[in-house]
């Protein structure tokens, strides 16, 4: 799943939780402008990563070449919740 929506952490925590939930076990989430400052996507994915013990990833550049300074995380799911 990729998620590339809201940049406002109440629609971020909506956005992870909800593709969270609908992964299948080993299921991969892909979340778009982790690192940019004028967003909320950095506290919301921490946030959501310390509920769902998963461990944030992050892709080594971006799938779409002129969004390479976005950086780009990831969750897996491991386990079903």
């Amino acid at each position: 799943i990729w998620v590339d929506g809201s940049h406002q952490y109440p629609a971020i925590v909506w956005d992870i939780i909800y593709s969270y939930y609908h992964l299948n076990t080993h299921g991969i989430m892909f979340i778009h402008d982790y690192n940019r400052d004028d967003t909320d996507v950095k506290s919301a994915v921490d946030y959501i990563s310390r509920i769902i013990k998963e461990k944030v990833k992050f892709l080594p550049f971006s799938p779409i070449p002129k969004w390479n300074h976005c950086k780009t995380c990831w969750l897996q799911k491991l386990e079903l919740i």
